[in-house]
């Protein structure tokens, strides 16, 4: 099999455990979706999603504004949360520089203190 290839230029690599954030058709598909699958249970999973698909072109945008929104607000709730860690990242990394500069001072003053 061999080793994983390395990430591609300009993009960090992705972290399989951070699930984007659902746009409005998700949020619609996780909405209605059990209950076509109980209306419609011989039904394949594709054919679902294509009947789900369909059934999202054909609303009018009145009835999308909910799930439009909704996605909305958890684009800009995620925002700010990795805006949040990206902040506290770089902060607990300055203090650890910050703290590493302060060990290299107080050993270099003991060595200071010997020469006299």
């Amino acid at each position: 099999r061999g080793p994983p290839p390395p990430p591609r230029a300009g993009k960090a690599p992705k972290n399989k455990n951070m699930a984007r954030t659902p746009n409005a058709f998700v949020l619609f598909k996780k909405a209605v979706y059990q209950e076509e699958r109980e209306k419609n249970p011989a039904l394949s999973n594709q054919r679902l999603f294509q009947l789900l698909a369909d059934r999202w072109r054909s609303m009018p945008e009145r009835m999308k504004a909910g799930y439009q929104e909704r996605a909305e607000e958890l684009r800009v709730e995620d925002r700010e949360a990795k805006d949040r860690r990206r902040r506290e990242a770089e902060e607990a990394e300055r203090r650890e520089k910050e703290a590493e500069d302060g060990r290299m001072t107080l050993e270099g003053d003991e060595d200071d203190d010997d020469d006299t």
